[in-house]
């Protein structure tokens, strides 16, 4: 019985792992690295943008990452 578990638990982490690799070799993403959003005194303020490949909703997640605010 406890071997019965052992096989079971290591098929489906094979499994889960073949499944990983899978999905990482393409990102459900499209990335735009330094878009010029906006200027000051000159110089250009930069950002990436992360664009969804798949059916997207309209919605959109802005993540400001700064220790000057």
């Amino acid at each position: 019985m406890h071997a019965d578990r052992l096989w079971r638990l290591i098929c489906l982490c094979t499994t889960l792992l073949s499944a990983s690799t899978a999905i990482a070799d393409e990102p459900p993403f499209v990335q735009k690295e330094n878009v010029v959003y906006s200027e000051v005194h000159g110089i250009g303020l930069l950002m990436d943008v992360f664009t969804p490949t798949g059916k997207s909703n309209g919605l959109a997640v802005i993540d400001v990452i700064s220790g000057a605010w």
